[in-house]
């Protein structure tokens, strides 16, 4: 992966969400009571932006492009979606979502190495091809909810390790 095409890419994901934290009440009237239309548009994008096997521009070389780039608007309506739905969790203290919470910005990070990690100790390409279509999106689902436990779980493991250093190597 390319670090510079990677921050370039996803810099409007990164800065829209910081403007939406700024702007929060505003976006929370703008997207109440939108959230299943959020979700079925990230879904729609997912599928559609998965069907082909393009899987987006972010991993190209820099201002390399292949297709049409589907997955920056699938991300921004995942964000408002996430943001419109949690919002309701809000004044509850969840630990779960508090340590999802807390975790989150070293999980956007590690996770594209740990499914790097993973694509070179199981072949995706072969279990693909051997299991059914419906086990596929089953598989896909559990690998992403492994994924996001793994990520959290080191980010917190790191945390623990150097403590208020933490900070400095991973940003949590």
């Amino acid at each position: 992966m390319n670090v510079i095409q990677s921050v370039l890419y996803f810099t409007p994901v990164y800065l829209t969400g910081i403007s939406s934290f700024i702007n929060q009440d505003k976006i929370y009237r703008i997207i109440k009571g939108k959230e299943i239309i959020l979700l079925g548009i990230a879904i729609s994008l997912a599928i559609i932006q998965f069907l082909p096997n393009n899987f987006g521009n972010y991993h190209k070389d820099i201002f390399e492009l292949s297709g049409i780039d589907l997955m920056l608007p699938q991300k921004m309506a995942s964000t408002f979606f996430f943001m419109s739905f949690l919002h309701k969790f809000e004044k509850r203290d969840i630990k779960i979502l508090s340590t999802l919470a807390s975790t989150s910005f070293a999980v956007f990070f590690f996770h594209g190495y740990v499914l790097l990690i993973i694509k070179r100790l199981i072949n995706l390409e072969y279990l693909a091809e051997v299991l059914p279509s419906g086990a596929l999106w089953i598989v896909t689902f559990l690998a992403s909810i492994f994924i996001t436990i793994l990520c959290v779980f080191i980010t917190l493991l790191i945390k623990k390790i150097f403590k208020k250093y933490s900070r400095y190597l991973i940003g949590a």
